[in-house]
């Protein structure tokens, strides 16, 4: 139970138990299972104290101490811990549902089995911390910072009954800070830019192998301006600062090189003859829809056109195994997208050599895929193997799991 004693300290306000704090430095206050709940507690010193079962229930802590406190299964749900500094406190078993923590700094803090639904934590210092065991239904993590973090399982469904389980430095892999670098395009961005700007992202990419680089958007805003944003991944093996500006030099020098390759060789008066028939075929393609909608056929293996009705192939690709004994019937183009984002999952996830080779064999089958050949795309899956499939299977990317099944015979 809470001291008496300390409770009435309390009572008289922050700025009266701050000074007390500090002429008493080595009396560690205990408040456990006491009643909190809506105080305005800003700026308050609870560093050291016992806050076992307290009801901090909605209570503002904006910029409190709470360095090396013990809040073990504290009820502190909505609370207000803003640029609080919580350095090595622990929170096994707390309720922070909906709890406001921006900026708070929770270096090396125990957070096992911690309830942070709904809470935010944008911004929030996390290194070395022990997550394990939380649940983290719609938290907020914008700009968060999860350095050498440790945390082997977390809750991500509304209940917190489904586990997702991470093996070591994989949640900060997956779920670390990011990167991003804008690329601006005075007056917008033409076609020719469009189809040039993933060629100089892949340079970017095999300049710097170790950090996974993506296209994240395109923002236009019509007659004005266009910005490519682009994110980096998994920083951790580089200096951010030093990456950030590498990478920045370079992403202000790509609408250049894409103005050059403009004038080279004609490029741009290709890659737009190119796009006219590519419109003009989507248009058409549009048209087609509504009598394509209910079509169902087969391809099995070599090039098939996109028709429809009018046509005799659909959008399906039969795939089956050398046996024969395991089949099935995949949607083409979900396929493609399917292994596209498998490929981009399993870059975030690749620790070795196998892995590489892994996803050199799944971006083969997506191209394979795009052709329509069935037996490569069994081929190149297979090859994958089963690493390609539990990562699959993880972030539920069904019918590339389901193609991959069939190709191992499972």
């Amino acid at each position: 139970m809470a001291n008496e004693q300390h409770l009435n300290i309390l009572s008289q306000g922050v700025k009266f138990w701050n000074t007390w704090r500090q002429e008493n430095p080595m009396i560690n206050p205990d408040l456990s299972n006491s009643d909190l709940k809506k105080k305005d507690l800003t700026g308050i010193d609870l560093s050291f104290a016992n806050l076992q079962n307290v009801d901090l229930s909605d209570a503002d802590l904006t910029n409190a101490n709470l360095e090396r406190a013990n809040v073990k299964n504290g009820y502190l749900e909505g609370v207000s811990l803003g640029e609080a500094f919580l350095n090595h406190a622990d929170f096994e078993g707390a309720d922070l549902v909906r709890a406001f923590m921006i900026y708070c700094s929770l270096k090396g803090a125990n957070l096992k089995k911690v309830d942070l639904a709904m809470a935010i934590l944008a911004s929030a210092v996390l290194d070395d911390a022990i997550l394990d065991d939380a649940q983290l239904y719609e938290t907020q993590r914008s700009d968060w910072s999860i350095k050498n973090i440790r945390c082997n399982r977390v809750y991500w469904d509304s209940e917190g009954k489904i586990p997702t389980d991470y093996y070591p430095g994989e949640f900060e892999k997956l779920h670390g800070k990011t990167i991003k670098v804008s690329i601006k395009y005075k007056g917008g961005i033409s076609e020719f830019e469009y189809f040039t700007l993933p060629l100089l992202l892949k340079h970017i990419n095999d300049k710097y192998p170790d950090c996974p680089i993506e296209l994240e958007s395109i923002n236009i805003i019509p007659g004005k301006s266009a910005e490519a944003v682009i994110a980096v991944y998994d920083t951790n093996k580089r200096n951010p600062e030093e990456l950030l500006k590498e990478i920045e030099s370079f992403s202000k020098d790509i609408p250049i090189i894409q103005k050059m390759l403009a004038s080279y060789r004609d490029s741009e008066l290709v890659m737009k003859g190119m796009y006219q028939q590519l419109t003009s075929d989507f248009q058409s393609l549009l048209k087609e829809l509504p009598n394509m909608s209910n079509d169902t056929y087969h391809i099995i293996g070599g090039n098939q056109g996109v028709v429809g009705r009018k046509g005799g192939a659909t959008n399906f690709l039969q795939l089956s195994d050398e046996s024969q004994h395991n089949r099935a019937d995949i949607d083409l183009h979900a396929l493609i997208y399917g292994l596209q984002e498998l490929r981009t999952a399993m870059r975030q996830e690749a620790n070795t050599p196998d892995h590489d080779v892994s996803i050199g064999e799944v971006a083969a089958a997506q191209t394979a895929a795009a052709a329509g050949n069935g037996s490569k795309v069994i081929e190149h899956l297979k090859n994958a193997g089963k690493w390609a499939f539990d990562v699959s299977t993880k972030i539920g990317i069904s019918v590339a799991t389901a193609a991959i099944k069939t190709a191992l015979g499972v």
